[in-house]
């Protein structure tokens, strides 16, 4: 036991060694061009145009920066859960390993579009399946949510930045969204919004039963559903 906790006492001061550090390091840097990803366990991944430092980075994920360091930035690095990790490159590529984790991810097409298709990648560090992806094509993400105001913060947020790029690039978003099990289609245009059910009503009251009737959400039965 007294090892543990002596274990555990130099995993936080490392990292509260790190922390301090990046805060300095960013200090430094005038923000413009911009990543910063924070992972389990105290890890970290921050880059300013093309210079970068990081902090408890999974060995495998290290060894492929470092090989590539010479040829490519890694733009965003997304950290997630036993270790898994996804990098997006100066080039338009990407690099992933998921290690069992995100299976709905994984057995999606969001990470296959092919180069320059994915902008931004966000891992969950609490869920095994939850993460969040803008692409050329628009967003897709999958949370379990403990509130409505989360929901409606977190479709905000994705919304906005849809608009704003239908608006200046004269395209048009088309894209599910799956929040707390429901599934909803949005579509985007340059002068239109759009969100509808993407399953029957049968299958959504379905879904909502199933989800009130989990121990976790049983005091939101009171309060209606969370969508």
């Amino acid at each position: 036991m007294g090892t543990n906790r002596c274990i555990s006492k130099n995993v936080v001061m490392k990292s509260r060694e790190a922390y301090n550090y990046l805060h300095e390091w960013l200090d430094k840097q005038q923000l413009e061009d911009t990543s910063l990803s924070i992972g389990p366990k105290g890890s970290y991944f921050a880059r300013c145009g093309s210079t970068w430092i990081s902090h408890g980075l999974p060995k495998d994920l290290m060894t492929k920066l470092e090989r590539n360091k010479d040829e490519f930035t890694p733009v965003h690095v997304a950290l997630g859960l036993h270790g898994s990790w996804v990098v997006l490159w100066s080039d338009g590529d990407l690099s992933w390993k998921l290690k069992n984790s995100y299976p709905g991810l994984a057995q999606s097409d969001a990470l296959t579009g092919g180069v320059g298709q994915v902008l931004f990648v966000a891992l969950s560090p609490f869920e095994e399946d939850g993460y969040f992806i803008a692409g050329e094509n628009g967003c897709s993400f999958n949370a379990n949510l403990s509130s409505r105001k989360d929901c409606e913060k977190l479709q905000t947020l994705m919304d906005d930045y849809l608009r704003v790029r239908a608006k200046r690039d004269n395209v048009t978003f088309n894209y599910p969204t799956k929040i707390n099990g429901m599934v909803q289609n949005v579509s985007v245009t340059p002068t239109t919004y759009e969100k509808r059910a993407g399953d029957s009503i049968l299958e959504i009251w379905r879904q909502r039963r199933h989800m009130l009737l989990r121990k976790e959400n049983v005091p939101l039965i009171g309060a209606g559903a969370v969508l």
